[in-house]
């Protein structure tokens, strides 16, 4: 049986490392998303650059898709990061190129509805955009200013802030709760009581209304047509080839056709327009074992994924292809693509 004073203890010792951590909150100290891009950028040739947030991180194995693209090692940079939306696509793209790289082709794995409808940042996300050196165009699309210092460290402080909170609430929610037979844990049930509703979470869906088939409902918002036109600009003004995908998506245990599907066609045309290549992925994954979330994959599931990637690229000749309008594939039947397993 666990002493009744290990809660106590493991309170005790999160309040003191929270303190710690709020009371330098004002020093220095970047994103450690931001090191994370920092990293990858400097560890790669970049021929490839991969945009994106953590449905990307779980599609995406950089190195395979290079072996499949047949570049050097390296060659490709992932630079997503977890909760990204278009600024901080903008901005990492951005900072690749300002350390000297020269993308060929800069791939956007997510799901469609986030380029055309994207959700306002978080105010985290103006301190990233900061530590990233985000450019005019990519605080264009968070409503924001190009913060000053101040600004960069209030959002740094809410940031952090949070993180701590979790961790108190944890603690403080052993003392107080025991788990519930639902299997909601003490620190969310907590956190909701002491600190209001959670945000949404990417990974999970809480907090997120789901479809009869348990697919997430995004909340209507009027479209965003300056994302679409702000990563066409930053493909031209780069020399780079944009390639978008849109994400593979769970079937959730219900039958589907396999094949194109147009759920977005302005968007659709404005990047075919504007020299971008889609690749459908949508429908080309159809067992619920490759996937964790409605879009984050296991990594048989990313093994796929990343083999698809690899074939459209290919097949549409994106490597060497040169501008003029965009072109479409579409990944075909899965039962001819699942890779052994």
């Amino acid at each position: 049986m666990r002493s009744a004073l290990a809660p106590v203890a493991s309170f005790v010792a999160v309040l003191a490392l929270g303190q710690a951590l709020l009371a330098g909150l004002g020093g220095a100290g970047g994103d450690p998303r931001a090191v994370a891009v920092d990293e990858a950028i400097a560890a790669s040739s970049g021929d490839v650059l991969v945009l994106g947030n953590s449905v990307t991180q779980s599609a995406i194995d950089a190195p395979a898709l290079g072996e499949a693209l047949h570049l050097p090692a390296g060659a490709v940079a992932k630079l997503a990061t977890e909760g990204a939306g278009p600024a901080t696509w903008l901005a990492s793209w951005d900072r690749a190129v300002r350390a000297g790289l020269h993308p060929r082709i800069v791939l956007l794995y997510v799901p469609l509805h986030m380029v055309w409808t994207p959700e306002d940042p978080h105010e985290s996300d103006l301190a990233l955009l900061a530590d990233l050196g985000a450019p005019d165009a990519a605080w264009a699309l968070t409503g924001h200013p190009a913060p000053d210092v101040v600004t960069t460290l209030q959002s740094r402080r809410f940031h952090l802030r949070e993180t701590v909170l979790d961790g108190l609430t944890a603690g403080l929610a052993d003392l107080l709760w025991q788990p519930s037979p639902s299997g909601k844990t003490a620190s969310s049930r907590a956190r909701a009581a002491l600190f209001g509703a959670p945000r949404p979470n990417e990974h999970t869906g809480q907090g997120q209304r789901v479809d009869g088939g348990g697919a997430p409902v995004v909340a209507a918002s009027a479209p965003r047509p300056e994302v679409a036109a702000a990563l066409l600009d930053e493909a031209r003004r780069t020399g780079a080839r944009l390639v978008v995908v849109q994400a593979a998506a769970n079937p959730e245990g219900h039958p589907r056709a396999c094949g194109p599907t147009v759920a977005l066609p302005e968007l659709e045309a404005s990047l075919k327009a504007g020299g971008a290549d889609l690749l459908d992925l949508s429908t080309a994954l159809d067992q619920e074992r490759d996937f964790t979330t409605h879009h984050h994959l296991t990594p048989d599931g990313r093994a796929a994924a990343t083999v698809l990637v690899a074939r459209g690229i290919g097949e549409l000749g994106a490597l060497t292809g040169g501008g003029g309008e965009g072109r479409r594939w579409v990944a075909p039947c899965p039962s001819s693509v699942a890779p052994a397993r």
